[in-house]
């Protein structure tokens, strides 16, 4: 199995999120990946949301709290979406008529369904491709989600909480902050040559 890693580039993240933006009509996949990045989520976890668990009713009205259980962990996750992401799903849902008894992301061929994680991997593989993201699968989203909030932050018990890591070494490995540390000394080290 390849590892993968987190988007580390907000230039890169962008730029990721306006391909699929473009490259899908429905912006199916750059609402999973917006939220992926946004909440942390397991991707198998996200792909089991109904419109019911977001919204209060069929007008787009938004619950206080988007309540969870995670798969893996048996954890109830809860967390209030940011007004701009609010604003991305409620045009996503309201562009794709989605009632509260539909899956959030449902699959393109059978809607009863929700997207599977082996197609959300390949539109997430191949959407990185097209734009020269490397080692990026489902994980990484969750991933990205870490690196950002540890990098702004540097609260490593609020990334272990929001990921259920029992270890700060843990979490610190999984959002590939060790990388970043050694890659900015190799660095540090080799302008200080000034060759």
């Amino acid at each position: 199995m390849n590892s993968v890693d987190p988007i580390k580039s907000k230039h890169k993240i962008k730029i990721m999120y306006d391909f699929l933006c473009g490259r899908d009509p429905s912006l199916r996949n750059a609402t999973i990946f917006l939220l992926g990045i946004s909440f942390a989520y397991r991707i198998s976890d996200l792909l089991q949301l109904k419109c019911s668990d977001i919204f209060v009713n069929n007008e787009y009205r938004f619950k206080e709290y988007i309540h969870t259980i995670e798969s893996k962990t048996d954890k109830n996750k809860r967390f209030n979406a940011p007004e701009p992401i609010k604003k991305k799903i409620k045009h996503y849902a309201k562009k794709n008529k989605l009632t509260l008894d539909d899956w959030l992301f449902p699959s393109s061929r059978n809607r009863s369904m929700p997207l599977d994680r082996t197609n959300a991997w390949r539109f997430l593989k191949a959407a990185a491709r097209e734009v020269n993201i490397t080692h990026v699968g489902t994980h990484s989203l969750r991933k990205t989600w870490g690196f950002h909030y540890y990098r702004e932050t540097k609260d490593i018990r609020t990334v272990m909480k929001v990921l259920n890591h029992q270890t700060e070494s843990t979490s610190l490995r999984y959002i590939g902050w060790d990388q970043e540390i050694i890659d900015d000394a190799m660095n540090t080290i080799n302008s200080l040559y000034d060759l």
